[in-house]
């Protein structure tokens, strides 16, 4: 019953704006106007000259002539989006300009003033808003799609967002709706949009900036393949996005976009699901302050949404919340005959409520997020003749991001499991308690560029030469808090019952991850900056009329720096502590040493090419070393040293540090450590970028093109790259919690040691080799085919590798530290097998290919135990002895977890994530386009992508690198490869009553996923470090369903008195199909999101 309901109501609403216009307006069956001034190059009014109106749409054509006043006025156009406009003045000397894409509304009046310049080249310059005439333009250089402000507003796009209009484009998706596409297997961090002549990137990690409303844009050009030497920073593609500016008419629209519960509330799954509303109130209006000299144009637009969630079993709705605001006000000045200055302001105020949760994410456990702030953009565009233009800018942006948890974590309460955290249950894979993070941040860019364009027409053909300049400044700044993350699990989950029956299923392995340094609680201060300096040139030279030729060179130089720490590596640092530990145990056979044969046999199994090495080198020991059993005091190796230690780690008599630390889990060593000093430190890169196309025209006959491109795009380094050093770090603990008494127990009261992040002091410059081959024909008046094959090579890509953890093959034996005292130490003199059972699991069984298991011994309740039968040889298989903390008698013992063992190089550190340019990824595959242009009341952009995007990750602080057992696992298809999208885009007039009808049709063959296990692995003792298994042992082989949706919306003109309005109903997920997406299958868990289904939207708009 409440389902049919709200179909009378969406019913209703729908048709209560005819009514409306049947109660109160006439049909809008009148015609329009086109009228202006034509003027010559001193601004002058020109009669005599000709003016063309023609619509190819309508089949008609209209001439007149300017009168003395240079005048003109052509009356009873029918309503069209697709006059063109021509002007002449056969026999003065000038060039004829032509004018397309005007809109013609019924009883309005369109203003288009032209200015004539003298006939020197065959090519003018005229506004942003038109294109050449051809359906096949040679001098296109590579693939472009562009889209008009006309056919923009009639798709159904909810949410009036300019990256659904990139989403139209041949080789463009946003699989995971984050407003940040990918183009052609490039990372959606390497995507640049430019708006007004301005970088939309974020200063912080690459992805978009600010926030632009749909309907404040005039064009949009997408350049996926093949973008000139002018555009740069960027290894992915980019998009021109050009907003309107205002005229001599005044102009209004009011527009009120309506979205609600009431509407459609069951989502797909045809259940009650939660309340929620969306309302978009939006005013525009331009025209002149000063005719033909000053105009504006502003648009302000206020959102306030509800945005539903279907949870992963479609039973129930999560609510998010966004409160915001876009906003643009542009003022445009004709100084002179040949120069315009325009100033505009930008600004997008958002906060976003309840981010982070989810199916499996408590709504306490999310974060509220306030994110924008204002552009300020100054241009000016001088002619200084119609061969030589000049456009300077220069602009400002200052944006920021808050990020607040809904339930805030206290800094100072340290208590173990009953203090504040963000609590992952690893049981269910559920989450609750408090987000981890909290932070305010600034992020700003000054901008200033000059572009200078230059025609020549005499010189072994035409040339279009353009060059320039662009200074880019960046900064960024944050203060972060890094709070507590806590996993926590069952114990006889895994390992049976306990000692004590009671007990079972009360007691909790925890795990605690928190920030340091400790003493600040977590708060960390994060600020780095960047200083980039561009120059091009770019020549589109046509030595024949049927072949272009574009040659291009850029040079781009970065300088980014931040704070950090001197580097160190923590593997030269352990090939020294092997050195050092084959001369001690030289050392102590020649004191007579029996356990010394011993020790020099395991240390040769487990380091075997390098212990000859360092056999065949030794030297003779220094005279003042004395050896006693084990490296003295001189000889100790040396380690960096953390920024921040427990007080009781160490003791610092004089002027030198010692520690003794636990040599993963069966030795101790004496350390003389260094401080890791402070240092700013500095990236400096230069970037050469060549730029080849070339395009084709066989028959000469304006309908062909055969094109073909090589380029290399070089990107940048993103501040979030350069600040990543800073931290903060982290530190973790392992108890046991009893959740009956609330007490804990096990080895909480040491924390492991730092995980931190190096950057590479020679970090390069992320860079991409496109090859493009191609063939472009007009089939029809308007319509063309395009087909397009890329290879695109990703080179150089970020990515950050743990340098301190390594795997060992030692075949299956256990060893122990041979310890003497020396005074009051206790030294390190070898290594010895154990004898008899021991609780070790070394080389698990891998697709049957482990050699015969023997048991030795068991552990719990039938837990059982094996090892290989071959003691002390090397089998292929990484050994694991250690991993899980089982509680055995209330004392937690590392246990083998199916995992080869980790072993550290740098003692006094747990990962070392070493970030360079250590991965690349590649992308074949084609595009096919159909392409129509408005003609005869329809116009339809139409294309299918099919290609093959592999690598080893999707981002540089992705996970994959951080186990060095599982690297070979990790290449594979990214998280974003789509091997075969359709998009349909078309709009229509229908032939009855002003009813325009828009349609959007995608197709996607889904997006790959891992089947993952995550655990928390103790290879070393004190040591939680988060470990990713693909079971598999391939990351993304698996891949999600396909499925296809079809948005549609229907739009009514009619008049209310003497103002044009419309409504408009928009449907997305005509099919309410609430298909799911799969990111991770982690420990039998799905990490995913399930579409909502069927949304319904209703708009109103008065034009005034």
């Amino acid at each position: 019953m409440r389902m049919k309901q709200r179909w009378l109501l969406v019913l209703f609403v729908f048709l209560a704006g005819f009514g409306l216009a049947a109660a109160q307006a006439v049909p809008a069956t009148g015609t329009g106007t086109m009228a202006g001034m034509i003027t010559d190059p001193q601004q002058l009014p020109l009669p005599g000259a000709t003016v063309v109106v023609r619509s190819a749409s309508l089949g008609l054509e209209e001439a007149v002539m300017t009168g003395a006043d240079g005048k003109y006025k052509i009356t009873d156009l029918p309503p069209a989006t697709d006059y063109e406009l021509q002007v002449s003045f056969p026999g003065g000397g000038f060039s004829a300009v032509t004018q397309e894409r005007i809109v013609i509304r019924a009883d309005r009046v369109t203003a288009e003033s032209v200015q004539l310049f003298e006939s020197i080249v065959e090519k003018v310059i005229v506004s942003a808003k038109q294109s050449d005439r051809r359906v096949v333009d040679l001098e296109q250089i590579g693939q472009v799609t562009e889209f008009s402000a006309e056919f923009i507003e009639g798709l159904p796009l909810l949410g009036r967002n300019y990256q659904d209009i990139l989403n139209l484009a041949a080789g463009v998706s946003d699989s995971d709706n984050d407003g940040n596409p990918n183009v052609l297997g490039a990372r959606a961090e390497n995507f640049k949009a430019i708006v007004d002549g301005v970088s939309n990137q974020d200063v912080l990690g690459g992805t978009f900036a600010s926030n632009l409303n749909n309907d404040t844009i005039e064009s949009v050009e997408v350049i996926q393949t093949g973008g000139d030497a002018s555009l740069g920073r960027a290894s992915g593609s980019f998009a021109r996005i050009i907003t309107k500016s205002g005229s001599n008419d005044f102009e209004g629209t009011f527009t009120l976009a309506l979205r609600s519960d009431l509407l459609d509330g069951n989502g797909a799954t045809g259940n009650e699901q939660g309340d929620f509303q969306s309302i978009r109130p939006a005013l525009q209006v331009s025209g002149a302050l000063v005719k033909d000299k000053l105009w504006y144009f502003l648009t302000d637009e206020e959102l306030r949404d509800d945005i539903p969630i279907n949870t992963l079993s479609g039973n129930n709705t999560l609510i998010r919340e966004l409160n915001g605001r876009r906003f643009l006000a542009k003022l445009t000045w004709q100084v002179s005959s040949s120069n315009k200055l325009t100033a505009q302001l930008r600004d997008d105020p958002f906060e976003f409520t309840n981010l982070g949760i989810g199916s499996l994410v408590l709504p306490e456990a999310g974060f509220t997020q306030e994110q924008g702030g204002p552009v300020y953009n100054v241009s000016m565009e001088s002619v200084f003749s119609p061969r030589l233009l000049l456009t300077s800018r220069v602009a400002f942006s200052d944006g920021g991001v808050n990020l607040i948890p809904n339930n805030p974590q206290d800094p100072t309460d340290s208590s173990r499991f009953t203090s504040k955290g963000y609590d992952i249950n690893l049981d269910t894979q559920s989450i609750s308690g408090s987000f981890f993070r909290a932070f305010e941040d600034t992020r700003q860019r000054t901008t200033w560029s000059e572009d200078l364009t230059y025609f020549v027409d005499d010189f072994f053909g035409r040339h279009d030469i353009q060059t320039g300049f662009i200074y880019e400044k960046e900064f960024f700044e944050r203060d972060q808090f890094q709070g507590l993350i806590r996993t926590f699990r069952l114990q006889n989950d895994f390992f049976g019952a306990d000692n004590d029956p009671e007990d079972a299923g009360r007691k909790l392995i925890v795990n605690e991850f928190f920030g340091i340094p400790v003493a600040s609680g977590g708060l960390v201060h994060l600020e780095g900056k960047s200083d980039n300096y561009g120059i091009y040139i770019t020549d589109t030279w046509l030595p024949w009329d049927n072949l272009a030729i574009n040659l291009g060179l850029r040079l781009d130089r970065e300088e980014v720096s931040a704070d950090g720490f001197i580097p160190f590596d923590p593997r030269t640092e352990f090939n020294t502590f092997q050195r050092y530990l084959v001369e001690c145990i030289n050392a102590s056979e020649a004191q007579g040493t029996g356990e010394a044969g011993v020790a020099q046999d395991i240390l040769a199994r487990i380091f075997p090419t390098e212990y000859q090495e360092f056999l065949n080198n030794l030297g003779t020991l220094p005279a003042d070393t004395e050896p006693i059993g084990s490296c003295v005091q001189g000889k100790a190796f040396f380690l960096t040293f953390p920024k921040q230690r427990f007080t009781d780690d160490c003791k610092q008599p004089d002027s030198d540090r010692f520690c003794t630390v636990t040599l993963d889990n069966f030795s101790q060593v004496l350390i003389v450590s260094g401080n890791r000093p402070e240092e700013n430190f500095e990236v400096i890169n230069n970037n050469f970028s060549p730029r080849f196309s070339i395009s084709w025209d066989p028959w000469s006959d304006g309908k062909t093109r055969f094109f073909a491109s090589w380029n290399r795009f070089y990107d940048k380094v993103n501040l979030a790259v350069i600040t990543s050093e800073q931290g903060p770090d982290l530190r973790g603990r392992t108890f046991l919690f009893n959740e009956a008494s609330g007490t804990t127990s096990g080895d909480g009261s040491s924390a492991s040691d730092p995980d931190i992040t190096l950057v590479d002091r020679n970090l390069q410059t992320e860079f991409k080799d496109e090859w493009t081959i191609g063939f472009e024909r007009e089939i029809a008046p308007e319509t063309k085919i395009r087909l397009t094959w890329i290879s695109n090579t990703f080179r150089a890509q970020l990515q950050d590798v743990d340098y301190n953890h390594f795997a060992r093959d030692v075949g299956p034996e256990f060893i122990a530290p041979v310890r003497r005292t020396v005074g009051s130490s206790d030294r390190v003199v070898g290594f010895t097998p154990i004898g008899g059972p021991a609780l070790c699991e070394f080389d698990p069984v891998v697709a049957g290919l482990a050699p015969t298991k023997q048991t030795i011994g068991s552990v719990g309740a039938g837990k059982v135990l094996v090892i290989g039968d071959e003691l002390g040889v090397p089998n292929g298989f990484g050994d694991d002895c250690f991993g899980f903390i089982a509680p055995q008698s209330g004392v937690l013992v590392p246990i083998s977890d199916g995992a080869p063992d980790l072993f550290r190089r740098n003692l006094l550190f747990n990962n070392v994530l070493f970030l360079s340019n250590l991965n690349f990824s590649n992308f074949d595959g084609f595009t096919l386009e159909f392409i129509r242009r408005m003609k005869r009341n329809w116009q339809l952009n139409a294309s299918w992508t099919h290609g093959r995007a592999v690598g080893a990750a999707d981002s540089f602080a992705d996970e994959s690198g951080d186990d060095p057992s599982r690297v070979a696992d990790e290449f594979g298809y990214t998280g974003f490869d789509e091997r075969n999208i359709l998009t349909v885009a078309v709009t229509t007039i229908l032939p009855w009553g002003d009813v325009q009808l828009g349609s959007l049709i995608n197709y996607f063959s889904g997006t790959p996923f891992s089947i993952r296990e995550r655990v928390s692995s103790h290879d070393a003792a004190n040591q939680a470090t988060f470990r990713t298994e693909f079971p598999t042992h391939r990351r993304n082989d698996q891949r999600n369903d396909p499925h296809l949706q079809i948005d549609v919306t229907l739009e009514k003109s009619f008049l209310i008195k003497r103002y044009n309005a419309s409504a408009q109903l928009l449907i997305a997920n005509l099919l309410a199909d609430d298909f799911l997406t799969v990111q991770n299958l982690v420990d039998g868990q799905l990490q995913a999101t399930r579409a909502f289904g069927r949304f319904y939207e209703v708009r109103f708009k008065v034009n005034f």
